[in-house]
């Protein structure tokens, strides 16, 4: 028996021992709250022949060979959201879907795990129980090979949840969480998280039975034992369960593990489902008739938020991860005001970027928001994101789970923190990228942003890759520059500043002119013997021979009017000496990291 989840006023689909390999929908009537009595079954998929014909054609016409003659376990049947019907072809070792009203082929089936699914590296031996979560993840109690398995939603890949004896029916948490599934032959429920894939036994349902004969076979009852035939979830997580040798349905507490009777007196109650309202309806098989409990769990509400769970893997601490998309939907044909989405979740270890909702949902719409993981400390960090609306009672959650790391910039094995350099020379120090056992990635490595007045830095690489638990040494230099030049070195030891000379142009002007007509006497002299015979008997033009006198004197004056005191290297292109207080910083993953070193520059 299956139920559609997603809907308050849902039809129930279920097979009967009557017809064994007919699937049949009982309807709900429109404005009623739970399904009338007189309402008839209908037909949907099977023609009541064994046989594993019709794939591809109309889900009527189609043959299964359904298990369905034990009142503890038989073939399973569940609906998605979207209408799809996902079936236990137990005889056959496959997993078909009929698929939706809205989908581009509606009612035609086909076969989408198993035997006559395309091949996957795990085969399927006896399926049973099917369970869905909102993520469209199916997970599948395989009773013949004594495992739980799980079909991903989007991808069809089809893997081992865990190993469970003899499974039956199954049921997993709204948000995926958790997976429960019965074990008739061994009197228990189990419950496996489906992130750590954890078994644990579900306590209150009485002593476990050891299996008597066939390993999987039924045990004999007794007046405590429980043989768990059906099993359910609610909203809230509660766990439901039908014990059909007490015929009660039991409920427990997802917090507190308390377990209180929902219903007894009934005839060997089998398989369970709940609807988005809270309704439970269970199969009586003992007396071959539905029966329903008004409200007994936890409802759904208006909205959902998808994926139901989120693993954004490894950041280091302070940094912020690629953000993840949940899309927030509302369910219902009415619209959802006063929506809320909360900033950060609490702990502030993941942190909703941006999202493109509005306060107002309209009828079945949806959005999304963008999460990241901002964790605050190292290790394991899970929270959960809630999303609310203007009912109080209302509200859709997801679980985010990631892993904070570190890593750190310092120093190498015996190097300093503080270094002495001499102006014009350069130094090099050795440092090291420090990871935690979990940190791995690449690391840029930045130079300071106050280098000492003409020095540069240098890494031996830009990047460094890191793996967890093993130090990356690097390296890094400071060059500074010093006096190279003789004629810089000669004007260095004489107390000028070269930049004064422009403000004095007569002086530069004169100097550059007795030097100009120094260069063109000797030039006529040279070419012109005349010329220098009527130099040796014209001693007015042997004042010609002073002008380069005269040129060294206006040069020097030249100079000498840009002189002051206290003139230093710094003034022509060194280092200047002193100590600089600096940061060397490492980013990776959005998260920087720093160390601090001093650098003194030693001038003579």
């Amino acid at each position: 028996m299956a139920v559609n989840a997603a809907a308050p006023q849902a039809p129930i689909d279920l097979t009967t021992a009557t017809s064994p390999n007919q699937i049949f929908t009982l309807g709900t009537a429109a404005g009623l709250s739970m399904p009338s009595a007189n309402l008839r079954m209908a037909p949907i998929a099977g023609t009541g022949a064994a046989g594993s014909l019709g794939d591809g054609g109309a889900a009527s016409a189609a043959q299964f060979d359904l298990s369905t003659s034990s009142l503890f376990q038989r073939s399973g049947i569940n609906i998605a959201p979207d209408g799809t019907i996902y079936i236990a072809d137990t005889g056959n070792a496959t997993i078909r879907a009929i698929s939706g009203p809205s989908s581009t082929e509606p009612g035609v089936i086909r076969s989408v795990a198993g035997r006559w699914a395309a091949r996957q590296n795990l085969a399927l031996v006896e399926p049973m129980g099917v369970a869905l979560d909102r993520a469209g993840n199916l997970y599948i109690a395989d009773h013949g090979a004594g495992a739980v398995d799980v079909l991903a939603g989007g991808t069809a890949q089809l893997q081992t949840l865990a190993q469970v004896a003899c499974p039956a029916a199954v049921a997993v948490s709204p948000d995926g969480e958790v997976v429960f599934v019965t074990s008739p032959s061994k009197g228990a429920v189990f419950s496996i998280n489906t992130q750590t894939h954890a078994i644990q036994t579900v306590s209150g349902l009485g002593p476990a039975q050891a299996s008597s004969g066939s390993v999987c076979a039924a045990p004999p009852p007794s007046d405590s034992s429980a043989i768990p035939s059906g099993v359910a979830v609610d909203a809230a997580r509660n766990l439901f369960v039908a014990d059909a040798n007490s015929g009660r349905i039991l409920r427990i507490d997802a917090q507190t593990s308390a377990t209180i009777i929902v219903a007894s007196g009934l005839h060997q109650p089998g398989e369970i489902a709940f609807d988005a309202s809270g309704n439970l309806y269970a199969a009586e098989q003992g007396l071959n008739r539905i029966v329903a409990f008004a409200q007994v769990g936890a409802s759904q509400g208006s909205i959902s938020l998808s994926p139901a769970s989120g693993a954004l893997g490894n950041e280091p601490t302070g940094g912020a991860s690629a953000t993840q998309t949940f899309t927030l939907t509302n369910t219902t044909a009415a619209a959802v005001a006063g929506v809320t989405i909360p900033k950060t979740t609490t702990p502030a270890d993941f942190t909703v970027e941006n999202n493109n909702c509005t306060t107002t949902l309209a009828p079945n719409s949806s959005c999304t928001l963008n999460v990241a993981f901002t964790p605050t400390a190292s290790g394991a960090r899970s929270a959960t994101l809630t999303v609310t609306d203007s009912n109080t009672a209302d509200s859709a959650s997801t679980v985010l789970s990631g892993t904070g790391d570190d890593y750190e910039v310092d120093l190498g094995t015996g190097q300093l923190m503080s270094v002495s350099v001499q102006a014009g020379s350069g130094i090099t120090m050795n440092l090291q990228i420090v990871p935690d056992n979990v940190f791995s990635g690449v690391v840029t490595l930045v130079c300071p942003d106050n280098l000492p007045r003409n020095t540069t830095c240098t890494f031996s690489s830009p990047t460094v890759n890191v793996s967890p638990g093993v130090a990356a040494p690097f390296q890094v230099t400071f060059q500074t520059t010093g006096i190279i030049n003789p004629v810089n070195t000669l004007i260095q030891r004489l107390p000028i500043d070269l930049q004064r000379i422009p403000r004095f142009p007569p002086l530069g002007i004169a100097a550059l002119l007795a030097m100009l007509f120094t260069l063109l006497d000797r030039a006529i002299r040279r070419r012109s013997p005349l010329a220098r015979a009527k130099a040796d008997f014209a001693p007015p033009l042997r004042i010609g021979r002073l002008i380069p006198v005269f040129a060294v004197i206006a040069l020097g004056a030249a100079l000498l009017t840009g002189c002051k005191k206290g003139a230093t290297a710094a003034s022509i292109g060194a280092t200047p000496s002193g100590s600089t207080n600096m940061v060397i910083s490492g980013t990776s993953q959005n998260a920087s990291r720093a160390l601090s070193i001093t650098l003194n520059v030693v001038t003579e």
